[in-house]
């Protein structure tokens, strides 16, 4: 367990250190992979029977934060800080919580201005301060509570003499932490996040790059659209090649079927090795508790249906068969080997030109088209 707080400079809704708000799940977890000489312990906490009941939490107990991310966007959408004496936080170059400065009412307020209305908790027994973007918490003893409940603002001693010291920090975009919202922002990470119209025709229509690609289409058109794929996978030789720079060498003619792998769009495409061409595309949805949780990002897809009725990753197994109807003929058991697949077998239901892997909780793993 490491003994060196860890320093987070704090921008109100906007971010904590290197946690901005509105990141990407994997592009989180990616970056605490390469720093775990600095969170040590990373617990990843989600319901996996109902997936969009409750938010996905990233707990970092060695490190006194906690990051809430939105389950449908799976994207940062606010941050505790629940134990101050393990972090050191700094708010425009100035600490206001370290081994030197210790975070209490008075010196919050002198650090982050003019003190905007607060609310009491009489049920919790602490003081919500609020500014735009943070929000600190202040533990009051339960005999001194009912003194305060009809007030909006905390003095700066109680009746002992003590002074109020906060002990948990929440940083959000919107009106306030349990509300809070995706910020604005110009960072490119954050505003291409692609989502993807399919039309009655499976033609795929990008909103931010503003080009359509569909089943048949060549390789090297697809390459001139997305750019390089992050890897390609031969589907007979079973061999995985990390993509070269050079398109040639990627778009060489081979006998074998082959994969294009977008892992930042949740896409594959599987190309005829004879002709070069798309046979199926498949929509990754990046849930916890399947295999390729964190390889992919989830790809944000509308599958149009009828005028009214459409497909989307949020959509459970009942909802896509009172959509689509019945399946053609039983599933197909898809088994990985247990010693590199913890998470057990997934079913794929088939319709015309459509499949459907779908997990043990009923919800969809991937979605092919062909």
């Amino acid at each position: 367990m490491q003994n060196q707080r860890l320093e987070l400079k704090i921008v109100p809704g906007l971010s904590v250190g290197a946690f901005k708000l509105g990141m990407n799940l994997n592009e989180i977890l990616k970056y605490l992979q390469l720093n775990s000489n600095i969170y040590e312990q990373v617990q990843l906490k989600y319901n996996e029977e109902f997936p969009f009941k409750n938010d996905i939490i990233i707990n970092l107990p060695y490190n006194g934060c906690s990051l809430r991310i939105c389950p449908y966007e799976q994207r940062l959408k606010s941050i505790e800080i629940f134990d101050f004496q393990k972090v050191i936080q700094l708010y425009r170059n100035q600490e206001y919580s370290s081994q030197k400065v210790i975070p209490t009412f008075v010196n919050i307020c002198k650090i982050f201005g003019p003190i905007y209305p607060g609310f009491f908790n009489l049920e919790k027994s602490q003081y919500e301060l609020n500014y735009p973007g943070i929000t600190f918490i202040f533990p009051i003893p339960k005999k001194y509570i009912n003194n305060y409940k009809d007030k909006e603002e905390l003095p700066f001693e109680l009746e002992d003499g003590t002074t109020p010291v906060a002990h948990k920090a929440y940083i959000y975009s919107g009106k306030n932490w349990k509300e809070s919202v995706f910020p604005p922002t110009n960072n490119d990470s954050f505003n291409n996040i692609e989502s993807i119209d399919i039309n009655k025709n499976f033609e795929l229509k990008f909103s931010k790059k503003d080009i359509i690609i569909y089943i048949g289409m060549n390789s090297q058109n697809v390459i001139g659209n997305l750019g390089s794929p992050s890897n390609i996978y031969y589907k007979n030789e079973d061999k995985m090649t990390i993509h070269s720079s050079e398109k040639e060498e990627i778009t060489k003619n081979v006998s074998q079927d082959y994969f294009y792998n977008y892992y930042h769009l949740g896409l594959d495409f599987l190309f005829d090795g004879l002709n070069n061409k798309i046979k199926k595309i498949i929509f990754h949805n990046n849930f916890p508790g399947h295999f390729d949780f964190f390889k992919y990002n989830r790809c944000n897809y509308k599958l149009k249906i009828q005028q009214d009725k459409e497909i989307t990753p949020n959509d459970n197994w009942d909802k896509i068969q009172s959509i689509l109807g019945l399946p053609i003929g039983p599933p197909i058991i898809f088994k990985r080997d247990e010693d590199i697949n913890p998470f057990g077998s997934t079913h794929i239901y088939g319709y015309d030109h459509l499949l459907f892997e779908v997990m043990k909780n009923n919800y969809i793993a991937t979605m092919t088209i062909f």
